[in-house]
């Protein structure tokens, strides 16, 4: 607890589980790097000196792995968290039932993948979500429970919308897909969506939609 700042090398790949478990005198801006690959279960568990999270790694395959035991928990003053362009992955909980989590910016721009619990329950998150052009894959109840978003535009390479994805977006007002195709999607995606809100397809794709039993 007497740790009051963390430089990570950046020849380090992985971050093992409980490694700064409730080390709380860390305080100011987290900053992972493009080369992590995996952060453990409670990595930064109770780290509550943490105000900010720099995200900038690549392609992250893998962040706790539960609701129970996210990297985060209660790091009760972490409130916002920004992403370097290059990121390629948001991986399976990565900052799940983060309450007061903000965006400090848009999602990174060379994103693919949104990864399950990847934000759920944050309900603070942002009132207007793009998802970026290059997103094929949004996983299973990654953004359920986030109240704050008003609009949500989803982007044109959208092949999959897991199960749940946007449960309970309960202000969600305006959605707009920019895919030609209609994406593959799964039970649940937008259920307990203000039954107001709007939908928007791209006029070209509107026979495709039509069809579509999804």
């Amino acid at each position: 607890r007497n740790i009051t700042s963390l430089i990570l090398p950046k020849s380090l790949t992985e971050i093992g589980a409980y490694a700064f478990y409730q080390c709380d005198g860390i305080k100011g801006t987290l900053t992972i790097d493009e080369g992590i690959v995996s952060i453990g279960s409670s990595a930064f568990y109770g780290c509550s000196g943490i105000i900010k999270v720099q995200f900038n790694a690549i392609s992250c395959e893998a962040m706790g792995g539960s609701k129970s035991k996210t990297v985060f928990g209660d790091c009760r003053n972490l409130h916002t968290v920004a992403f370097g362009n290059q990121v390629k992955r948001i991986p399976d909980y990565a900052f799940s039932g983060m309450t007061h989590l903000q965006l400090d910016s848009e999602l990174p721009r060379d994103l693919e993948y949104i990864g399950e619990y990847a934000f759920a329950y944050c309900i603070n998150l942002t009132q207007t979500l793009t998802i970026p052009s290059g997103v094929t894959i949004i996983g299973p109840y990654a953004f359920a429970h986030c109240n704050s978003i008003k609009t949500l535009t989803i982007p044109k390479d959208i092949k999959s919308i897991r199960q749940y994805a946007f449960y309970n977006c309960s202000q969600l007002a305006q959605i707009t897909i920019l895919a030609f195709y209609p994406p593959d999607l799964a039970d649940g995606v937008f259920t307990n969506v203000s039954s107001s809100a709007t939908y928007s397809i791209p006029c070209i794709g509107l026979q495709r939609y039509q069809k579509s039993e999804e």
